[in-house]
């Protein structure tokens, strides 16, 4: 029987809110005596160096939380298992910088464990295209584990200035909570019923402690700076286990689950960045992995905006998109309607991306964008 049973998630949230609070000046202390900070160098324009202290705090806040309230079980049990193996090879990776091919295999074996102990496939899309069943077939296994991996680090690439992929995870998982609540109540049997119960109190646990962290890190009239950043260890772990949960709810539930249009929406911001900086680097000749400094928060700062200012534009777009996808799953929106309004929108937005890009002189870019990240 779990310590807490309480169901209440506003009571979870805020629990797992004054826990990670409380912690934080502990963690701070803790990993600034032990160096796992991040330095201004040619890319980070901050000032000073800069406790990586968000990712310990949240594992650190939620850990104890997750036995006391059952959530170590599985099937959900698994999703924390897998974020932890994903955490302690990112946190040290912070500190002792490794390839990227060593984290890339860790994220295969974490995406893969759910796919197959955890039972977790996009088994079908289904009516992607239109109205006929769109069944990926022998193809379910691969596609849920390359599709795990890629939105991981489309999390992951969002970690550019204070507070936004927080803020974008936050904006997420409140959907994602409000999609496990509406599935939990529609199950067909009560193991379907508790599982979303799970997931949905989960996403109660990670919305809190994100929460906290961004009270440290999101700038605001009252902060002007971050004084902790999430580092690899926290961005990679939250994001894997916000796109993990969001596999869960597109096919973990049979015919009661939301599908992979609505998923999509979901997390709708990371991947259309992800999938833009793709189309853009191979258009250019270039590998997709070149990094780049034209990412959808650099073109905010291109723009003009300040960096507390673009942060919440972004929270806010994230928040519509999933509002997107759950309330059309919930009111019966055909997924192929979804889909494609999904892929208008990241056309629309690569195209106007691009022509602001092309229309600013490189040198102007790279003024606008360092000015807004070191002065706000």
């Amino acid at each position: 029987m779990p310590v807490l049973t309480t169901d209440n998630p506003i009571a979870l949230t805020l629990l797992a809110f004054l826990t990670a609070l409380g912690l934080s000046r502990f963690v701070i202390a803790l990993v600034l005596r032990i160096g796992w900070v991040d330095k201004p160098n040619g890319r980070k324009l901050h000032d000073g160096a800069v406790p990586l202290a968000g990712g310990l705090i949240i594992v650190l806040a939620i850990s104890p939380l997750i036995v006391l309230t059952d959530l170590w079980r599985y099937p959900i049990g698994l999703f924390w298992l897998c974020g932890s193996i994903i955490f302690a090879i990112a946190f040290i990776d912070d500190r002792f910088p490794m390839r990227a091919r060593y984290r890339f295999f860790v994220q295969l074996a974490a995406a893969t464990l759910i796919a197959t102990v955890g039972r977790v496939q996009l088994s079908g899309l289904g009516h992607l295209l239109g109205p006929f069943e769109f069944d990926v077939g022998l193809l379910a296994l691969p596609i849920t584990i390359l599709g795990i991996v890629a939105a991981t680090n489309a999390f992951n690439m969002m970690d550019g200035v204070d507070g936004l992929a927080g803020g974008v995870m936050a904006a997420s998982l409140i959907w994602l909570f409000v999609a496990f609540m509406l599935i939990a109540g529609s199950a067909s049997t009560p193991i379907a019923g508790a599982d979303a119960s799970a997931a949905a109190r989960s996403c109660c646990l990670l919305i809190g402690a994100i929460a906290a962290f961004l009270v440290l890190n999101q700038r605001s009239p009252w902060r002007s700076r971050a004084a902790i950043f999430l580092g690899d260890g926290g961005s990679m772990t939250l994001g894997f286990l916000v796109v993990a949960l969001t596999v869960y709810a597109a096919g973990g539930f049979g015919d009661r689950s939301i599908g992979a249009a609505s998923a999509a929406w979901i997390i709708g911001l990371p991947i259309i960045d992800l999938c833009s900086a793709i189309l853009r680097r191979v258009i250019a000749g270039k590998t997709p992995m070149t990094p780049d400094r034209r990412h959808v928060h650099h073109l905010m700062l291109a723009l003009g905006l300040p960096v507390s200012r673009a942060v919440v534009v972004l929270q806010c777009a994230s928040l519509l998109m999933g509002m997107v996808g759950v309330l059309g799953w919930h009111y019966g929106v055909a997924d192929y309607l979804l889909s494609w309004s999904f892929a208008l929108l990241f056309a629309l937005y690569y195209c106007v991306s691009q022509r602001i890009w092309n229309l600013l002189e490189p040198t102007e870019q790279k003024r606008r964008v360092d000015r807004a990240m070191a002065i706000d």
